[in-house]
């Protein structure tokens, strides 16, 4: 008996470790062996349609919008439609405002219906068959636009994006983790691009109209990763540009992230549900980067639990003893870190335990919600909303 439990336990660490420490091994070999060359061509400047869901944005709304207008992209190629989801602080007049000095911002004010539906409308307001969608705190600096936009001149790429730089970061936890985490998923996204596609977008997608044109289809999904899922489970190549940069102005903590992950999460695994053939591991590649970049590192949370439980089942044997000893030390460090968070030390060696407990937890919470089949479209700075 304690044989078996010791190998499941074994195959538990594997799967803790494996999106952290061997998919990425795995990638690097793929993309030496395998690197698919993109046709980009910066001279492609087709009309484009931004569109932007914003919920009391008063802050960076104005900011966002005329980096747009302020780019290098040609002014008479560009249309930007803003729909205001029930915002109460000064974001629609900053919009009425914008509106009188651009003619071609428009902007409409919905009920609080979530982002997913505000999109929706918005999407069937586009007549460009490139459509870029953006999140209200977002700037994009001159020269974005254009090298985005040139990867879509290779007909075999549906969707395009580049890395998020967060320029207000807080010190504590959830700033450097969230750091760190960015540059580790900047490593991978950059990879499964080269290979064929990768499966993980962040707030900002250059897209083709014709591959999500229905929508989003619930609102319990999360929208940037349905399109990117939507364009890969078509054939389509979605690409990442690390070196294109658009800087994310909100400042992030510990606090802001642990609420950001259970919702996208929840919505996550809403999403995942949606393209079957994938999950099936009938879509090659795709397949394989949807279970290792997504779905084997949710489930994190619940493979650490049932190893404190095993060991504990084990704990008189020599193997039981070492792993109980190891998962002190580690939750020891993730504690220490939190003390050190409130008294604002700055010893970042805890920061990190720290964080990815703090990651997981929320990804823990997650999976209830999404159990719970509540929505996850709709969300202000307390949280998830309903």
């Amino acid at each position: 008996m304690t044989g078996i439990t010791i190998i499941l336990i074994y195959v538990l660490i594997f799967l803790a470790i494996y999106p952290f420490a061997i998919y990425p091994i795995i990638l690097y070999i793929l993309s030496k062996v395998n690197n698919r060359k993109i046709k980009n061509d910066e001279k492609f400047t087709p009309e484009i349609t931004f569109l932007i869901s914003a919920y009391n944005e008063e802050l960076y709304i104005e900011k966002c919008i005329n980096s747009i207008y302020n780019s290098e992209y040609p002014k008479d190629k560009i249309t930007i439609f803003v729909g205001s989801d029930g915002s109460n602080d000064k974001t629609n007049s900053i919009l009425d405002k914008l509106n009188k000095e651009h003619s071609t911002l428009n902007y409409e004010i919905f009920k609080r219906i979530g982002k997913n539906q505000v999109l929706n409308q918005l999407i069937k307001k586009a007549n460009t068959e490139l459509i870029y969608f953006l999140d209200g705190d977002m700037e994009i600096p001159s020269g974005t636009i254009t090298k985005i936009v040139s990867y879509l001149a290779d007909e075999k790429v549906g969707a395009a994006y580049c890395n998020i730089k967060m320029t207000h970061s807080s010190k504590d936890t959830g700033g450097l983790g969230e750091k760190l985490y960015q540059k580790f998923e900047n490593f991978i996204r950059t990879k499964e691009s080269q290979i064929l596609t990768t499966v993980n977008s962040f707030g900002a997608l250059l897209i083709r109209k014709s591959l999500i044109s229905s929508g989003f289809p619930s609102d319990r999904i999360l929208d940037d990763n349905y399109a990117v899922l939507n364009v890969s489970n078509q054939n389509f190549r979605v690409t990442y540009d690390n070196k294109v940069i658009i800087n994310e102005l909100r400042p992030k903590t510990l606090k802001d992230e642990f609420k950001r992950r259970i919702r996208i999460i929840s919505a996550g695994l809403a999403t995942f549900l949606y393209f079957k053939k994938a999950l099936a591991f009938k879509k090659g590649y795709f397949s394989f980067f949807l279970y290792s970049h997504k779905i084997i590192r949710i489930f994190s949370p619940i493979y650490l639990i049932l190893i404190l439980c095993l060991s504990i089942i084990i704990e008189k044997s020599e193997v039981g003893k070492w792993l109980l000893m190891l998962q002190f030390l580690f939750y020891s460090s993730a504690f220490a870190g939190y003390a050190l968070e409130l008294l604002k030390a700055k010893i970042k060696i805890f920061k990190i335990p720290l964080f990815y407990l703090v990651m997981n937890f929320s990804f823990l919470l997650g999976i209830f919600r999404f159990l719970s089949s509540k929505q996850n479209s709709i969300w202000n700075n307390e949280g998830l909303e309903k």
